[in-house]
């Protein structure tokens, strides 16, 4: 048998350095490109997801439903009154409802998520979703404002009211942009009959209050 070959272990040694350097780079470049994302996808404001991350996520869904041939559904939500919110109270305290509301939206549980779509207007995503959970869900974010009034700093209880609108695929929408533009439709619709409560859109482009 041929013996092998004698290995120079202090040759080697600067290289098993370096490749290991490299490991720890790259893992450290992964690490950082993942927490940037991360940060990139988070609105600053209330700590939920943005504007950008909800399209992203929403297209992303909208995919695995249609895979699936499952239900899916979004809820647009928009805080009632929210400039007079900023002009009795100020800008501060506007700021500190959307954090709650945010706060709130984030555990909606159920696989969705929350974010915040622009303003004082916000979307939640919810997988595996039909109309009926769907309205289950926002007569629930509903009624958790109403009982739990936002309480700032030196003052008393200031009672939130948001209006809600709800579509799901694939019955009210089977593209991300005709979904938003359903739930938007049932917003809009609440905002002009009362506030406070909540919409569905329907499979004819009609909405339904309840």
């Amino acid at each position: 048998m041929i013996p092998a070959p004698a290995v120079d272990v202090g040759a080697l040694a600067p290289m098993l350095v370096l490749l290991g350097t490299a490991a720890l780079l790259a893992a450290t470049v992964v690490g950082r490109g993942q927490a940037l994302r991360r940060l990139s996808s988070i609105d600053r404001m209330t700590g939920i997801y943005n504007r950008g991350y909800f399209d992203e996520r929403l297209s992303a869904e909208m995919s695995r439903a249609r895979r699936r041939a499952m239900p899916l559904a979004l809820l647009m939500l928009d805080v009632d009154h929210f400039k007079r919110f900023n002009d009795e109270h100020g800008h501060d305290v506007g700021d500190q409802i959307l954090r709650m509301v945010g706060a709130r939206l984030a555990d909606i549980g159920g696989g969705g998520r929350a974010f915040r779509y622009g303003g004082e207007e916000f979307a939640v995503i919810l997988p595996e979703t039909d109309a009926d959970e769907a309205a289950h869900a926002a007569h629930r974010i509903l009624d958790a404002f109403r009982d739990q009034p936002f309480v700032g700093e030196q003052r008393g209880p200031v009672p939130i009211a948001a209006s809600i609108g709800t579509a799901t695929f694939p019955a009210a929408g089977r593209t991300a942009t005709e979904l938003i533009a359903a739930a938007d439709r049932a917003l809009y619709q609440v905002k002009r009959e009362g506030r406070h409560v909540r919409a569905t859109a329907d499979q004819d482009g009609s909405t339904t209050d309840s």
